[in-house]
Formats: C-alpha cells, sequence, structure tokens
C-alpha cells in the first residue's frame, strides 16, 4: 500500500471498509478512540481469537489487499526493562 492510498484510507476518501484485527481486546479499545478523532468512519475494528478465526476466513477471496502489522524483536521492551533479558533463576545446588 502507498503513502497516499494509506491516507485516502484515514481521511475516507475511498468507498471500501478496512478491518483493523487483533487477538488483544485491550489494543482495539485502545484504537477506538483514535479512530473517533481521526474522524475515520470506514475502520472496522475486529477482535479474533487467533489467525483461522471464522471472521478471517469469511473474508477469504472479497479483499483487495493484506496490511500486516507484524510483532518486532522486542528488543524496546528489553531495553526499558533489561531484567528480562537474565530471569533471575534458582542457585545451583552446591557439591556435597
Amino acid at each position: 500500500m502507498r503513502r497516499q492510498d494509506a491516507d485516502a484510507v484515514c481521511a475516507d476518501e475511498f468507498a471500501g471498509r478496512l478491518y483493523a484485527m487483533d487477538v488483544s481486546e485491550k489494543r482495539l479499545a485502545n484504537l477506538k478512540p483514535r479512530l473517533k478523532r481521526s474522524g475515520a468512519s470506514n475502520i472496522q475494528p475486529m477482535l479474533i481469537s487467533h489467525e483461522n478465526d471464522l471472521k478471517v476466513k469469511r473474508l477469504a477471496g472479497k479483499i483487495d489487499d493484506v496490511l500486516v502489522d507484524a510483532p518486532c524483536s522486542g528488543m524496546g521492551t528489553l531495553r526499558r526493562n533489561p531484567d528480562l533479558k537474565f530471569p533471575a533463576s534458582r542457585p545451583a545446588a552446591s557439591p556435597s
């Protein structure tokens, strides 16, 4: 998707619909106020349970493009929480 296409989606300048699917109810709830502020009325938040959810399968063959916001490496999380990189473990048993 070109930048102009993404801008058109946000500005409701096309007659299509954009489905914002996520497995996290919290992320979709956070999206709703942003959609309201943007004025975009053609974006449909949709909670799915997994990638093979029936809601996803129903759209097979009916959509033109897919934009995926894939998970990243998690390095930002490690930068903010360096303790996660080396989790504490039980001390090794001492030889008797």
